[in-house]
């Protein structure tokens, strides 16, 4: 199965040659493969090849898949649709497979909720039961202490992260008014004031790894408060989380702020291409090291994580015992921040997305 299918022009060429390959009783290897004339490869009768793959007019890095490849194919429509008895069985297999516990009122509202934004959201191709999964799990431990207050903070924290994070402010408004037809009225209003309020942040025993100097604005800035308690929440749910930021909102700084007060690690990965390069020259060419602290580039910007990230790209320039050493020790709360996300190459992207995945589970 060829899950996610088309993402880039790579895997399109794959997907071309098993749709034909497994159509074929068997084929020589020669007619691929320059040498191998000769060898003859038999399909297994029970072989069968699959795609999935989500619509390539509405989401993004997907390429059409080919004509040859549809004309092949038995194509099977599927959809995000749920009923709430969809929903709630959803939430039911997930508390059993946590062994976690949740009220049926609290239960029906998520269902509810989720429901509804699958047929109002104005990003409603891209929700699925994840965002279903994370908001149970937001809102879990609130709920195992019965507080009402507490419950209804979390429940609001889980829909302005979960599903609000990328509106616009006149998508919001209008989401929080179809909200509040399973909410009831004035809801938002109530929580509003705390959400952009002063953010008390936990604190980690270790101290950061940012340089204090490097963070611009250090002071406490009311602008922020709803960016960060967005942040902090997202991180305590362990899930990716992307800063869309205006002009000028400098979401770089917010991070290093926060990781700061927290006493997290901060590990930044440049896309910009320019810093790219130097991270890597500085990072795998150690023995430059010292003409790089020469021109303010220091030890502490090659960090052991970006060392390690880029081993899993480059581990031709580094010996295996080079390579082992570079191996993080033990784990302690950290924050991998990528710079000008989109910048990346698309399929770099999907080998970094796999990695990570491997990382948080």
């Amino acid at each position: 199965l060829a899950d996610e299918g088309a993402i880039g022009l790579n895997s399109l060429e794959v997907l071309s040659f098993m749709a034909l390959v497994s159509r074929m009783d068997g084929f020589d290897l020669g007619s691929f493969h320059p040498g191998r004339q000769g060898v003859f490869l038999k399909r297994h009768p029970d072989f069968r090849f699959g795609i999935t793959q989500n619509p390539s007019g509405f989401t993004s890095d997907r390429e059409p898949l080919t004509v040859a490849i549809l004309d092949a194919s038995q194509k099977i429509w599927t959809d995000n649709r749920l009923t709430v008895k969809d929903a709630h069985r959803i939430i039911r297999h997930e508390l059993e497979k946590k062994k976690i516990s949740l009220d049926g009122e609290l239960r029906q509202k998520l269902a509810k909720l989720h429901v509804l934004f699958l047929d109002s959201h104005p990003r409603k191709e891209e929700l699925s039961p994840r965002q279903l999964l994370m908001a149970v799990h937001a809102v879990q431990k609130a709920a195992q202490s019965g507080n009402a207050s507490a419950i209804d903070e979390a429940l609001h924290a889980a829909l302005m992260t979960i599903y609000f994070g990328q509106l616009t402010p006149y998508e919001l408004s209008l989401m929080q008014s179809k909200a509040e037809q399973v909410l009831g009225s004035g809801f938002f209003l109530k929580h509003e004031a705390r959400w952009r309020s002063e953010v008390q942040l936990p604190r980690f025993s270790k101290s950061s790894n940012v340089d204090p100097k490097s963070i611009r604005v250090p002071e406490p800035l009311a602008s922020q408060n709803a960016a960060r308690r967005s942040l902090e929440f997202g991180l305590s749910l362990n899930v990716p989380i992307a800063l869309v930021e205006e002009d000028g909102g400098d979401a770089l700084d917010l991070v290093r702020k926060s990781a700061f007060e927290t006493g997290r690690d901060l590990d930044i990965l440049w896309s910009h291409a320019q810093m790219a390069k130097t991270h890597l020259v500085s990072s795998l060419m150690l023995s430059f090291e010292k003409k790089f602290d020469e021109h303010g580039i220091s030890r502490e910007i090659s960090s052991r994580a970006i060392r390690l990230a880029t081993g899993f790209f480059l581990r031709a320039f580094l010996t295996e015992s080079e390579y082992q050493a570079q191996k993080i020790g033990s784990p302690r709360e950290k924050i991998v921040f990528f710079n000008e996300m989109d910048q990346i190459p698309e399929r770099q992207r999907v080998i970094l997305n796999q990695i990570l995945s491997q990382m948080m589970t």
